[in-house]
Parts: structure tokens; sequence; C-alpha cells
């Protein structure tokens, strides 16, 4: 293992000093880092799959009081679309399948409009932090570069029926605006609904059941780190 604590900001000449401060610079886009934070660890990148887990997590709590269980699922099943996986003589009564539906960088601060190609965040935010706690890094200095993304969420509601499904679009859209304040807490700034699509009804010999396809905007965030050790090391081991 490398050790890094050879590289520290003495060992610089000041040449290697103002090509440090320039890259600084220039990852910070151009605005310079804010005044040095204390942390106990880096903060937490927020994703999709870790929201969709969330939600996830939610729906298998709110199930004990529901009649038949809901699934949050990535794909529908290849057959036996509505069985239970833990009581498979039972059927579940929906679900809920998760995809993708756009991600692009974030709006800027103070803009209300997502997705905005005039306006959005294309660099990558950066603040300087001192981690105390952490026990891999300890007191050194971190960098930590932030990414900001706009992302639109599909859930679409599924059941056997036009009226369990109407039930289940109805209670998930309450259950969602109910528990908005822990998907922040968990770190996701923005979870805004943002509207029902075109219902929709499959009926074949394959399969028979109803969609309520619902979207939903949801902010994320990802961060990158690097030690001030290590990017000591980079500038003197190597021509930037």
């Amino acid at each position: 293992m490398i050790d890094l604590s050879i590289y520290t900001n003495e060992a610089l000449s000041s040449d290697q000093q103002a090509l440090k401060d320039t890259i600084l610079q220039e990852l910070s886009g151009g605005f310079g880092l804010s005044a040095t934070s204390v942390l106990k660890c880096p903060p937490p990148n927020t994703s999709l799959t870790g929201f969709c887990n969330l939600v996830r997590g939610l729906v298998d709590i709110e199930n004990m009081n529901l009649e038949r269980r809901v699934l949050v699922v990535e794909q529908m099943p290849d057959t036996n679309f509505f069985q239970d996986p833990d009581e498979p003589l039972k059927e579940v009564s929906g679900l809920i399948l998760t995809t993708v539906l756009k991600r692009e960088p974030a709006t800027l601060a103070g803009g209300n409009e997502p997705f905005n190609p005039k306006r959005r965040d294309i660099k990558p935010r950066m603040i300087r932090a001192e981690i105390k706690d952490d026990p891999e890094r300890p007191g050194q200095v971190v960098y930590i570069i932030s990414k900001l993304f706009d992302n639109l969420l599909g859930l679409n509601i599924c059941a056997r029926t036009n009226k369990r499904a109407d039930e289940l679009a109805e209670w998930f859209e309450d259950f969602m605006e109910k528990n908005r304040w822990y998907f922040e807490r968990k770190g996701f700034q923005k979870v805004f609904f943002e509207g029902r699509m075109a219902d929709l009804r499959r009926d074949d010999s394959l399969i028979k059941m109803s969609f309520r396809p619902l979207k939903y905007y949801i902010r994320t965030e990802t961060y990158y780190t690097i030690t001030e050790q290590q990017l000591n090391r980079i500038v003197i081991q190597t021509k930037v």
C-alpha cells in the first residue's frame, strides 16, 4: 500500500504548488473553493437505485397494513406475474415497476425548471473539507466534487383490473406525498410528482392487466473525493 503521508504541502516546490492551485481552480469551475468545513466522513451519494430501494422498503412496511401485498420491482416477472414470491399459492395485489425515463445534468441553483437546457449545471461543484473521524483518513483534507442530476423516474402501477389499478395509483400518490420528508432526510433534495400518463390495458391470451403510469422528478447528487495527499502525489510524480 502506498504511503501518502509523505506527499505533504511542504514537499511541493513553488512551481508544483502553482500547478496544484491551477488544477483546483479548474476543478472548482472557476468559482474558487468554499471555506473549509469539518465532516465526520464524506457525504453519501444519492442515486436512483438508492431511491427505489427506499421506496421498496417503505412499501414493505406499508404492506403490513394492506390486505394483499404490493411489490416494487425493476421488471415484470416472466410468468405468474402476480404470484407472491413468499407465498406461491397467493397473488399480490399489484406491482410497481420502476424505470428511468430521463436523466440529465441538473438545473442551476435557483432554477425551478428541471431539464432546462439553458440552465444546466454542467460542471461539478467542489468543496474543501477536513475529515476528522474517518479511521481510513484521520485528519486529512479532502476535496469533494459534487455533481447534481435531474431524473425523471417512471413508477408504473400494475394490477389485474382497472378498478384495482386506480385504487393503487391513488394510494401510491398519497403514500409518496406522506413520505416526502423521509426522502429528504435521506439526502434527496427534491422529490416531486410530475403527473400521471394515459391509462393502459393489456387484455390478451397471455396477460390481462391494467397499467397506471406515474412520473416522479428526483434530484440526485453524486460525490467524488480526492485527498490533498493524492493530489500532491499526482502533481509531484506526473507532468500535468
